[in-house]
């Protein structure tokens, strides 16, 4: 399957069923759709996608990739929309006018990654839970009732250029609808 959704077109699970991608590069296209629907679950396994286009966690449905390398080019979203989308012991670069997004009912999680964001990571009424260390030069948004989990390796917050340190193995961080914060970062700030 190497190239998978490369012509842009859409790879879409219902009624709880399960896709795996074990072992593949895929290439999802620009105006492509990767999308977890009423339930289901698309599992990403020790392989490598470039996306281009979209991927969505939605209506309790779970993306995840394991052991993946993970390239979020200039205008693709990976998003939690009601689901889970979940990243663990991959390599992840969010480019520069890229979006990995939790909105309302729905959870981004990094575990055991290299999280490198040059563009925008944004808790949109959702959850992101950030258990590393994040490096790069991109933004972090908690809005619309959004909360950060930030975990033990994440010590030092940044506000305004302004550093906190915390002594407590998680941090939680969030805001009431209506308002919101955005964290510019650099290397170590989160």
């Amino acid at each position: 399957m190497p190239g998978l959704n490369d012509n842009g077109g859409s790879i879409d699970t219902v009624n709880s069923s399960t896709i795996n991608i074990d072992s593949v590069t895929v290439t999802n296209a620009a105006g492509g759709n990767i999308t977890a629907n009423n339930t289901s679950t698309i599992a990403f396994l020790d392989g490598s996608i470039d996306n281009y286009g979209n991927v969505t966690a939605n209506d309790t449905s779970t993306v995840s990739f394991e052991g993946y390398t993970v390239t979020n080019e200039s205008g693709a979203t990976i998003e939690a929309s009601g689901g889970t989308v979940s990243f663990d012991n991959a390599g992840i670069t969010n480019d520069s006018g890229a979006t990995i997004e939790s909105l309302a009912g729905a959870s981004v999680d990094f575990t055991n990654d290299q999280v490198t964001n040059l563009g925008a990571l944004i808790a949109n009424g959702g959850i992101m839970e950030i258990a590393d260390a994040v490096t790069g030069s991109g933004s972090i948004t908690i809005e619309n009732g959004g909360t950060l989990d930030l975990g033990s390796t994440a010590p030092v917050v940044t506000f305004n250029g302004k550093q906190r340190r915390h002594a407590q193995a998680r941090k939680s961080i969030g805001f009431p609808p209506g308002r919101s914060t955005v964290w510019r970062l650099a290397t170590r700030s989160i």
